[in-house]
């Protein structure tokens, strides 16, 4: 399983992402999923990768390629993520509604229950919204890093 997180804060982004390719704990590969394209002054991009490793590199290949190359459009040139997505041929892979959910009690064997959230859903949006305030409060109450603590 590949843990990538992303969370857009006041100062700025904070990227993370785990780097195991394999959920083995007999032998432990690591690679990492993160990849980060800059232009000073200019733009910055940070591509967390989940699912199939060759798929990844193959992906990572074509941007760090298509720049030097001119190939247009590239993150050098885009103007929008939405056309960074394209570039890559990603822009029809997207998280949201409608969303299924099921919740199986161990042992049970009854099948569990199952629901399904379209966009408009309101036990869907309270529930979004009250995970997005617990993730904050969560973020709110980490300790912070040392350089934070020095700072003037």
């Amino acid at each position: 399983m590949t843990y990538c997180l992303a969370s857009n804060v006041n100062d700025g982004l904070v990227l993370c992402s785990d780097s195991r390719t394999n959920a083995g704990t007999d032998v432990v590969s690591t690679y990492s999923k993160m990849f980060i394209f800059v232009w000073p002054g200019a733009r910055f991009f940070c591509l967390l990768s989940a699912g199939n490793l060759a798929t990844t590199q193959a992906v990572v290949k074509k941007l760090n390629s298509d720049v030097p190359a001119w190939l247009v459009p590239n993150l050098s040139t885009v103007t929008t993520m939405h056309e960074a997505a394209d570039g890559v041929g990603m822009s029809n892979v997207t998280v949201g509604p409608p969303s299924e959910l099921l919740i199986y009690r161990r042992d049970s064997l009854d099948g569990g229950r199952r629901l399904f959230f379209r966009e408009d859903d309101p036990y869907a949006k309270e529930l979004s919204e009250k995970w997005n305030a617990g993730l904050i409060g969560a973020l709110e109450a980490l300790p912070l890093f040392e350089w934070e603590r020095n700072a003037p």
